[in-house]
């Protein structure tokens, strides 16, 4: 993420998501998405430690679910870690009342207070979502490696096509990512 996330164009104005509608959409990749995601790792975790015959790369499938993982859980205790440093100037009055009824010595202790906590909330969310990015990647990598035909197989073309639809899926998402977007 860029510093696009973040306003402070005056000293003593409150700093906010942009798009605003990022801490939503974070929270519940983090605090949703991950924990299934993490889970579905585990189970298929188990069932390629049970027939590691029916995988032709069970080792490596087994490093990546297991990285996977540890990506997907690493991702929730920065996310949620990281959401307790995000407030917004309303939730101040919440608890303060009227802003502009507070003497303005307080007022700009408060915006630095929560331009600091917003800082520390911007670094702990890319980091958390870095992690998840990282953990979604190796889940369709082991996607991949479990979809791939064990060399006895009989018909190997139907599970080759649908290890290379999920590549072909992954390398599309990533390239619609990091393209600029005045080329699209």
């Amino acid at each position: 993420m860029t510093e696009r996330h973040a306003t402070t164009e005056n000293p003593f104005s409150w700093r906010k998501p942009a798009p605003l509608g990022w801490p939503v959409a974070s929270d519940e990749m983090l605090t949703i998405a991950a924990p299934l995601l993490a889970g579905a790792s585990i189970t298929l975790l188990g069932v390629a430690i049970e027939q590691r015959d029916v995988f032709r790369w069970a080792d490596p499938l087994l490093l990546a679910l297991v990285l996977t993982v540890i990506f997907m859980i690493v991702a929730m205790v920065w996310g949620v870690s990281a959401r307790g440093h995000l407030y917004s100037r309303s939730d101040l009055q919440d608890w303060w009342g009227p802003l502009d009824m507070l003497p303005p010595e307080l007022n700009e202790e408060l915006i630095r207070e929560q331009q600091s906590q917003f800082a520390r909330w911007l670094k702990g969310i890319r980091l958390a979502m870095r992690c998840f990015n990282l953990g979604l990647v190796l889940l369709a990598v082991s996607g991949i490696l479990a979809l791939v035909p064990p060399e006895h197989e009989a018909t190997p073309l139907w599970r080759w096509t649908a290890a290379g639809a999920v590549a072909a899926t992954v390398v599309g998402i990533g390239v619609a990512r990091v393209w600029p977007r005045g080329r699209r």
